[in-house]
């Protein structure tokens, strides 16, 4: 069902290859096929009902564009090993357990990415505004087995920031990571990026990111990414646990002392035949009493489940999902602690 997952088309033939796979059935398909430059991108608009709720229908009868992107990119090569990727557009972020607002979310159209690199021998150098390398699931909807995102992805939230990061081929199946990053920061300071990708069976993947703050800066946070997939016929199992830890700082808004909250999110995606898909998602995040990165409330914990089936054929795809969150606590509105979703969406990726 998976193949390797790229956030845009450049990163799908250099360094981010192997770093992080797909749950996308769907393949860009190169406009220019006989050059070196590559369009791609997609188009998708989604339907999302929250049922028993009342208060605020606006909330919970949504229907917005999933994803509106454009991208042009040229990979390195043997005789250029210099590439760039410039992605283009707007994307929604539905996500569960999270109320939704259409139109706001990270709606605007605006530059995602750009970028380039650069390869020299086993090293490969990415600088301007990346991709994201931790966690498991994409940028845009429709490079995901589920319509929503997870409350794991939403804990470590920004698919693009600026930097520039290093990625260095110590063998064939093992790359080790290091850059400097913009990450969930907020007044000038950076974070720094370390990451370990191996490949040591063709149908196992396993990858650890860690994103270290400034102990002085506004939001002094440590994320603790792994990603372990498994493949086997059209069957890819995967687990993403994450830990979130808030250092004392002195000068942080966070200075009142530690804090650590974590999550865990199991995918099963199958591809069932050459057209149709399926992708369920299991998650368990659990907040510090003293800060909640995962959208539920301080000293809250929440279960989540997620099925998607999914019809596509040669670029287009049509997909149906229903989502289930229980938390400890009462998180939403009429003092409630669950939130079950109906979604449809449908798009064409190029």
């Amino acid at each position: 069902m998976r193949g390797i997952r790229s956030i845009s088309a450049l990163s799908a033939s250099i360094v981010l290859l192997s770093l992080k796979p797909s749950f996308s059935e769907e393949k860009s398909f190169p406009l220019l096929a006989n050059t070196e430059l590559r369009i791609s991108g997609g188009i998708s608009a989604f339907w999302m009902q929250t049922l028993d709720r009342k208060e605020n229908p606006s909330l919970y009868s949504v229907t917005d564009i999933s994803a509106a992107n454009l991208e042009i990119s040229k990979p390195s090569s043997s005789t250029l090993p210099i590439g760039f990727a410039l992605n283009v557009g707007r994307r929604a972020v539905p996500t569960v357990g999270i109320e939704y607002e259409p139109f706001v979310s990270e709606s605007k159209f605006e530059l995602q990415s750009a970028y380039i690199t650069l390869d020299i021998d086993k090293l490969n150098i990415m600088a301007g505004k990346i991709p994201a390398i931790y966690g498991w699931e994409s940028p845009f909807t429709y490079q995901n087995a589920n319509i929503q995102r997870g409350l794991v992805w939403w804990a470590e939230f920004n698919s693009f920031f600026n930097g520039f990061r290093l990625t260095y081929s110590l063998l064939d199946t093992l790359k080790v990571i290091g850059g400097v990053n913009d990450w969930n920061t907020k007044d000038g300071k950076y974070a720094l990026e370390f990451g370990i990708s191996s490949r040591p069976l063709s149908n196992l993947l396993a990858n650890f990111t860690l994103i270290y703050n400034n102990r002085n800066d506004k939001y002094p946070i440590r994320l603790y990414s792994l990603a372990l997939s498994y493949s086997k016929g059209n069957t890819t199992i995967t687990l993403n646990p994450d830990i979130i830890t808030v250092p004392d700082s002195k000068t942080g808004t966070n200075g009142n002392g530690t804090g650590t909250g974590f999550g865990v999110a199991l995918f099963i995606s199958q591809k069932i035949s050459e057209n149709l898909s399926t992708g369920i998602r299991f998650e368990y995040v659990k907040a510090d009493k003293k800060f909640d990165y995962y959208g539920i409330g301080k000293d809250n914990s929440a279960v989540t489940s997620t099925f998607t089936l999914k019809y596509s054929k040669s670029g287009f795809f049509i997909r149906g999902e229903a989502s289930y969150v229980k938390t400890d606590k009462p998180t939403y509105e009429r003092n409630k602690d669950t939130q079950f979703r109906l979604l449809a969406e449908t798009g064409f990726v190029f």
